[in-house]
């Protein structure tokens, strides 16, 4: 059975051919009358395969949590998570532009959450929800407007902390509404790595020469410069 479903905006496709072949019109145009049995099944698969995405609609995706930064609005369930330690993301601070788009490429420590929502949930009640979470909470506003999708955006700021919301609405008749959070810690990364010796010796050996980041050198200043005295 060939079903495909398309999360972003809650739609579910069909195999047209399968639903020929089992509907009494083969893949060829013939037409052929449908067992009885298979009806059964088929109508029996359609039902558990409906109650299934019900399901899945009111569920968080397995291992995932709200961030400690911003609650859910109710009634909404996460679609997918990620954490890193460090990592890049694009933070939207003001209105999308055809050029120089003022999009920020931040470095930190990276939450994302994607949210899905009954569509009673309306993109505008998400991120004025989010802004006056984050003002009470002691964040600026960086940006409140559209992406370059169109898309209801606020982005936040409280020292190196920012925080992105964005919304819009999916699904048929906008049946439902998504969210996405965004935030980043902007802070350095911390090296872990180190170089051993016998690395160092073994690419020299190979190579004539090694690229070593993150060294500095103390600049020596130079001896004073004493004055000749003539006599």
């Amino acid at each position: 059975m060939h079903f495909s479903r398309n999360s972003r905006r809650g739609e579910v496709t069909i195999d047209m051919d399968f639903i020929r072949c089992f509907s009494g019109r083969g893949v060829n145009g013939k037409l052929r009358e449908m067992p009885m049995g298979i009806r059964l099944n088929f109508a029996v698969a359609s039902i558990v395969f409906s109650t299934t995405l019900a399901a899945q609609l009111t569920e968080d995706s397995q291992g995932c949590k709200d961030p400690k930064l911003l609650t859910r609005l109710p009634g909404c369930f996460i679609e997918s998570c990620e954490t890193k330690d460090f990592d890049q993301l694009a933070i939207r601070n003001g209105a999308h532009k055809d050029e120089n788009d003022p999009v920020k490429t931040l470095e930190g420590a990276v939450e994302t959450r994607a949210y899905q929502c009954s569509g009673k949930t309306s993109p505008l009640q998400v991120v004025r929800n989010s802004a006056a979470a984050l003002l009470k909470a002691g964040y600026q506003s960086v940006f409140n407007g559209k992406d370059e999708n169109e898309f209801l955006t606020v982005t936040m700021r409280q020292k190196d902390q920012w925080v992105q919301v964005t919304s819009s609405a999916g699904g048929d008749n906008n049946s439902i509404t998504f969210y996405t959070f965004k935030a980043v810690a902007v802070t350095a990364m911390n090296q872990e790595m180190e170089a051993t010796a016998d690395a160092i010796a073994n690419e020299l050996q190979a190579s004539g020469h090694m690229a070593l980041y993150g060294i500095t050198f103390a600049r020596t200043p130079p001896p004073p410069r004493r004055n000749r005295i003539k006599f």
